[in-house]
């Protein structure tokens, strides 16, 4: 569905209840929107609003303490709104237009908090309430080398800058940036080719991007969702009076909508450790430390909602007497190319002391039985299982996505007569 900017629109009405036939498709509320149009004379107007966090006060949740004891700064912002509207003749008392077009320019910048090792946690030497522990030694008694690959991602984290959650593991205070694309375009023309027969035709134009939709990265640049949406809607309307009581309604319509969600830092998230025959890489959600991969958009690179629907109809209006008798058809053609891709990229699970009791290491204190650290140490290791959703075509060949080539056609008629009151 496409939005309309409020300077496109000359008037709405939203029906909750007692829909009339015409209406009767789906439930829920029915909003109907009528978009302005030009007229004899020329008309326009332009705007811009603009908000600034030097003009603002810091935010409520902006107060986190770093470890120095000091207020990490003022996050960021930048809002940009602009545009404009226009309208007149192309030919007088025959074809008018009208066009308006709205922009968002937003740059913003939060503070987000992630939970990462500390810098003694990486080398497997380190001190856990006192006692000490090195998984390089004996105590690592199934002989294990710390993992390589693992290393180079642990490589990734900063070293905390905020309070310390225990001895291996601390707070890291990091501006999450984005910056936010959006333009909106409508436009309308209206032609009379005699009083009684009116065309009407109005596309509608939607982009929005954002490459860090939620501020969800882990690290900066990590880890974020992104997404690059374009939504389009035309619509044309042939309107005829074929006499003071009779009226006729020709539509013809389509919408199609592009809403793709993007892992964000691919590039890098790819190139640590393995890649499937698609060139997706592989997420090691790290027990104890946020991250590591496309987690929030649920292990894998990239979803698609690709669909649209085009529509033909047409209605007749007849008035006698208390009477206003209405019926029409409607046809609609409706496809969807969509893929979730759950869980496509290879992720593995760490957590082998949780799922099956085995430690670790072994220093015969009562650390040895907590599962948080066992199962970080296990990470250190690079040993787990591992998890993949993989998709088949019809012929059991493998495909990259779980691509769903919807159709459907639908056919709808009413009629309709809602008896007026004889009494005024």
């Amino acid at each position: 569905m496409t939005a309309l900017n409020p300077d496109s629109v000359q008037e709405f009405r939203v029906i909750t209840s007692n829909f009339l036939p015409e209406f009767g498709r789906n439930t829920g509320s029915v909003v109907d929107i009528v978009s302005k149009s030009g007229s004899n004379d020329f008309h326009g107007d332009a705007y811009w609003f603009g908000r600034y966090d030097a003009l603002g006060a810091r935010d409520f949740f902006n107060h986190q303490v770093n470890s120095a004891g000091q207020v990490v700064p003022k996050d960021f912002y930048v809002r940009n709104t602009f545009g404009g509207s226009a309208g007149g003749p192309i030919v007088r008392n025959k074809t008018f237009w009208f066009a308006n077009y709205d922009a968002e320019r937003f740059v913003t910048t939060l503070t987000n908090t992630s939970t990462v090792p500390a810098p003694v946690f990486k080398t497997g030497v380190f001190t856990y309430q006192g006692v000490p522990v090195d998984v390089t030694s004996p105590e690592n008694y199934l002989g294990l080398p710390v993992d390589a690959n693992v290393q180079r991602i642990l490589a990734l984290y900063q070293a905390p800058n905020g309070p310390s959650v225990d001895n291996v593991r601390g707070l890291l205070y990091f501006p999450s940036r984005t910056t936010t694309t959006g333009d909106n375009v409508t436009a309308r023309v209206d032609h009379n080719f005699t009083p009684q027969e009116t065309l009407t035709a109005r596309y509608t134009f939607n982009r929005y991007e954002d490459p860090n939709l939620d501020h969800t990265d882990f690290l900066p640049g990590l880890g974020g969702t992104g997404t690059l949406q374009r939504k389009q809607n035309l619509s044309i309307r042939w309107t005829s009076v074929l006499s003071e009581r009779l009226l006729n309604e020709l539509r013809l319509g389509g919408n199609r909508i592009n809403f793709p969600l993007t892992c964000q830092g691919r590039n890098i998230l790819n190139h640590v450790g393995m890649t499937d025959i698609f060139g997706r890489g592989q997420d090691f959600p790290l027990p104890g430390i946020s991250g590591f991969g496309c987690l929030v958009i649920v292990d894998r690179d990239q979803a698609q909602r690709f669909s649209g629907t085009y529509t033909l109809g047409d209605s007749v209006t007849w008035v006698k007497g208390l009477h206003t008798w209405k019926t029409g058809v409607e046809f609609r053609d409706s496809y969807s190319n969509s893929s979730n891709n759950f869980l496509s990229r290879t992720t593995f699970d760490f957590n082998n002391f949780s799922n099956f009791g085995i430690p670790a290491f072994m220093t015969g204190t009562a650390i040895d039985a907590n599962p948080t650290l066992q199962n970080m140490v296990w990470s250190l290791f690079g040993v787990g299982s591992e998890m993949q959703a993989q998709f088949f075509g019809k012929r059991s060949i493998r495909t990259p996505n779980d691509l769903r080539g919807f159709r459907q056609k639908e056919f709808n008629a009413f009629l309709q007569d809602p008896i007026r009151s004889g009494q005024t």
